[in-house]
């Protein structure tokens, strides 16, 4: 390799593509490759290279020194709908793709912050600040959605909330299966062959119960796997199990998988100054001389 010459040949060991100065970048795996010797720079030297399907881009030359470079990622979405597509336009697209689908809207619902969404516990977010498109009668990656909810923030025009323009954040599918595991990491490997490996966690929680059929403590057990985009996108899989299976309980046990815009927030959080200040303004206007019921 030259220092500060593009880099035109990518080696590949145990999964580790080697670059000049000791950078690893990971890669798809790809087929063995003869022997070869690390020289003093850290570089892996070969006398055969192979021809992988899949090499990463490297966004800039790598000069003597100079930081890691970040590999392009592919910009995650809901079914290919663009992130800030309005409710019009996506409720249209949708019964383009499937006329069978059912779609219903939601206005003035919570629009919830995109890490809140999966929280089976509680949510939040900001109060009438969204309209949710409520979906049936679909299918995402082979398997039945009992549900899909599109997440619209009304947004902010010169100052001032403007409800007759929102903007798709977030989604959420739920799926309506039978054998939540197989189906989990069935999905979780064709994530991981559009997006590579996902960060995953496993967690168990506890929380307390009021129904029909059961009214006590319960513990479920969270995994989670979440993989990140171009633009702040992200899409998280996630499997939830408890043997509680009482009333209101029932509908949290199984497997969801939410896209969204992680910086969803910063826009959320200004939507909520604005329409904090409407409500005051209104509140003035409303008591300005009016005694009634004092």
């Amino acid at each position: 390799f030259l220092i500060g010459k593009p880099i035109n040949v990518a080696i590949q060991k145990n999964n580790i593509m080697y670059v000049p100065h000791g950078i690893e970048l990971s890669i798809p795996k790809i087929s063995p490759i003869s022997s070869a010797t690390p020289t003093p720079s850290g570089t892996l030297m070969s006398s055969a290279i192979p021809t992988p399907s899949v090499i990463p881009t490297l966004s800039a030359t790598l000069p003597a020194g100079s930081a890691t470079p970040e590999i392009q990622k592919a910009e995650i979405l809901f079914r290919k709908i663009p992130w800030g597509s309005s409710s019009k336009d996506v409720e249209q697209m949708l019964r383009l793709e499937n006329e069978d689908a059912y779609i219903s809207i939601w206005n003035n619902r919570l629009a919830q912050y995109p890490d809140s969404i999966l929280n089976i516990t509680a949510h939040s977010g900001v109060d009438n600040g969204a309209n949710i498109l409520y979906i049936s009668n679909l299918t995402a990656g082979g398997y039945d959605i009992s549900s899909a909810l599109l997440y619209f923030m009304y947004t902010v025009q010169n100052g001032k909330v403007d409800r007759d323009v929102d903007s798709l954040y977030a989604s959420v599918y739920h799926f309506d299966v039978v054998d939540y595991t197989s189906v989990y990491e069935d999905l979780q490997q064709k994530l991981v062959n559009l997006y590579g490996k996902g960060e995953e966690s496993k967690k168990t929680k506890s929380g307390y119960i009021w129904g029909s059929d059961y009214t006590g403590d319960y513990t479920y057990d969270i995994r989670q796997t979440t993989w990140y985009g171009r633009d702040n996108t992200f899409v998280t899989l996630q499997w939830v199990f408890t043997d509680n299976m009482a009333d209101s309980l029932q509908q949290k046990c199984g497997v969801t998988m939410l896209y969204g815009k992680s910086d969803a927030k910063v826009m959320l959080d200004d939507l909520n100054m604005k329409l904090l200040q409407e409500k005051a303004e209104i509140d003035k206007e409303n008591a300005n001389g009016n005694n009634d019921g004092l």
